[in-house]
């Protein structure tokens, strides 16, 4: 009796996440799909300068966020487990952490705020913006994790959808009625409704009584996320130093054609890690569970679907960039296909580290990452300056496929883990090349190219169907 129930429960939080997990990634790719929609009018209302300054500042506040928050939310999925009903008051207990470190951040900012000014390349209001921003921000960050590791989707969509919609229509707001220095609209359209939002919640938390000092939680949020926050920290730099270092060689004009096509390649990016999210609190359990072989053969779902994607992605990108800004913009189209490889890298990796993050064994993760950021950092710099922009995503491909090296060889003989079809995941990155080699050929040829979509994708799905993820019923 006892086992049916277990049974039944196990069916029944599998179905939850399931169910879940497809409402986030849905929700995720519509929400971008609006900011997509809506960049053409962004980059027709701004110059092409205003734009790069509006990108060098998101840069920015990727790369420090990741610090400010300490990556303190890369624990809450272990945490979930080794503290049963006492989630909130450990993800209270980290927002107060991240808190305290970011004001301390903040203050040592504005001593050195001159040299920190020129150094950033962005003026004292900008550097006020930011300050507040990444203050407030991080209420958010955890508010969505602790919803995802419950299976709350439905609140994670309606964040999402708030604060997609209200930054979008009020920087269009700002920059239409804005004559000069159109770069603050942006960034003030951004910020403010994520900053509100995150108000909101701290309100929430202080009066649940959630928000603590608890040195026992602290203790562990940081030993897993500290050595994740080298990793994170290192990632962040590789994937925003690129842009750092064209603004330093080319101007802020090449800056924002780079932006706007890394923006495009991004979205994959940005879906990856939507199914990533989705899938890490289903992978948490199942992988404290046992079910190892039923990890194995959902991983190769997963990385089938990243594949097409990318190489859906890279099949586009002259549509695309097209559509997303001016005539100006046309030479980005030639970042898109190395930085979507390089996405594929990083989806594929991600599964390595999703063993590191359960076992509790992060201290090895930022020892790859810091090696491929330096190695991007000097690539770059060496290259920008003689081939332009659209050496600095070749760059960070190559970093990436270290990176996928690095942490295949840190799961298999450090940490001694053998779950996945590795063999697999190399034939999977070796069509995606393939296929984006053959697509940048076709760009001039849009028939031919959507006939060879066309065909991948029946592909793709006799394959789902075989492997049992597309079901159907024949008619009788």
């Amino acid at each position: 009796m006892k086992s049916n129930e277990s049974s039944n429960e196990t069916k029944s939080v599998g179905n939850g996440a399931f169910k879940a997990g497809i409402w986030y990634t849905i929700s995720t790719i519509m929400i971008k799909a609006i900011a997509v929609i809506t960049t053409p009018i962004v980059t027709r209302m701004m110059s092409a300068d205003d734009y790069g300054v509006a990108a060098t500042f998101t840069s920015w506040y990727s790369l420090l966020q990741v610090i400010c928050t300490l990556d303190l939310s890369m624990s809450v999925g272990r945490a979930k487990l080794d503290y049963p009903g006492k989630l909130n008051k450990f993800i209270g207990s980290m927002q107060l952490l991240s808190a305290f470190f970011t004001t301390c951040m903040i203050v040592l900012g504005l001593i050195f705020i001159e040299p920190l000014s020129s150094f950033m390349e962005m003026n004292k209001m900008l550097l006020t913006i930011l300050a507040v921003y990444l203050l407030l921000t991080p209420a958010v960050t955890f508010a969505q994790t602790r919803f995802r590791y419950e299976y709350r989707y439905k609140e994670n969509i309606f964040i999402m959808l708030y604060t997609s919609v209200t930054s979008i229509l009020l920087t269009i707001i700002l920059l239409y009625t804005m004559t000069d220095n159109k770069y603050i609209g942006k960034v003030v359209g951004t910020a403010l409704p994520t900053c509100l939002l995150a108000v909101f919640f701290w309100i929430g938390s202080i009066k649940r009584k959630e928000v603590s000092i608890n040195k026992e939680y602290w203790k562990y949020g940081l030993a897993i996320s500290l050595p994740m926050l080298i990793h994170t920290v290192s990632l962040n730099l590789l994937a925003t130093s690129d842009r750092v270092v064209i603004t330093k060689f080319c101007g802020s004009g090449s800056t924002a054609i780079y932006t706007l096509a890394y923006q495009y390649a991004i979205l994959m990016n940005i879906v990856m890690n939507a199914i990533n999210q989705a899938w890490l609190p289903w992978f948490h359990d199942n992988y404290y569970e046992g079910n190892m072989e039923l990890i194995r053969k959902k991983t190769k779902n997963l990385v089938m679907l990243g594949g097409f994607i990318g190489i859906g992605c890279i099949s586009l990108a002259p549509e695309a960039i097209r559509i997303l800004g001016p005539a100006e913009y046309k030479d980005g189209v030639y970042v898109v296909a190395p930085v979507v490889i390089g996405i594929v890298c990083q989806f594929i990796y991600s599964n390595y580290i999703n063993i590191e993050l359960h076992l509790k064994n992060t201290k090895y993760a930022s020892v790859g990452t810091v090696i491929a950021a330096i190695l991007n950092v000097v690539l770059n710099i060496i290259f920008v300056p003689k081939y332009g922009f659209i050496a600095a995503a070749y760059t960070t491909l190559f970093s990436y496929i270290l990176l996928m090296l690095l942490h295949y060889l840190i799961t298999r003989y450090i940490l001694h883990i053998q779950l996945y079809d590795n063999v697999y995941f190399v034939l999977c990155l070796v069509v995606v090349t393939i296929m984006a080699v053959v697509f940048t050929y076709l760009y001039s040829h849009f028939v031919i190219r959507f006939a060879i979509m066309c065909v991948i994708g029946i592909l793709f799905i006799i394959a789902n169907v075989r492997n049992g993820v597309i079901k159907y019923k024949k008619i009788s």
